[in-house]
């Protein structure tokens, strides 16, 4: 949805093409012609983004990746991270046993949670992306939460507080 108002010029492009920045280029496109400015292919413009961002997701995958080889083992047995763990923006994120694996599901999205030494995980986000999670323990050694780095333009990781059940 865009509004030029001083043109008198106001649009919606709609479509069920999710994940896709068609919607986003035609925008731009319409403000150019409503704007008298050049054209530009932002169709191209959109697509060198895309594949700027999907490399940039490889490559942070692969180094978290290579941060688990050798990796020494949780600090504590597997049980001791499921539960339940809420975030007042992100909502509940779910940590389960699987075939001897930790899991977490967030939304609707399940990811296996990969240990980078004590603490430290990486949350897998499907076959191209990755980010780190850290746990944290109480003085009495209780797991009461972790942090993930959900939004790489943010310096902090996205804490979630474990849920009493």
């Amino acid at each position: 949805v865009g509004f030029l108002p001083g043109k008198d010029v106001s649009f919606a492009v709609l479509t069920n093409l999710n994940g896709n920045q068609t919607p986003a280029a035609i925008g731009y496109a319409i403000c150019d012609l409503a704007l008298d400015l050049e054209p530009l292919n932002w169709c191209s413009k959109m697509h060198d983004e895309v594949e700027r961002l999907a490399r940039l997701s490889a490559d942070r995958r692969s180094a978290l990746m290579e941060r688990t080889k050798g990796a020494i083992p949780f600090a504590h047995s597997l049980s001791d991270y499921c539960g339940k763990y809420e975030n007042p923006a992100y909502g509940t994120a779910q940590l389960f046993e699987k075939d001897g694996s930790l899991h977490m599901t967030l939304g609707r999205m399940e990811s296996a949670v990969i240990p980078a030494g004590y603490e430290s995980f990486v949350v897998e986000l499907g076959s191209s992306d990755a980010v780190p999670c850290m746990f944290r323990a109480s003085f009495e050694g209780e797991i009461i939460g972790f942090g993930a780095k959900l939004e790489e333009k943010l310096s902090d990781y996205i804490e979630f507080t474990r849920v009493n059940q």
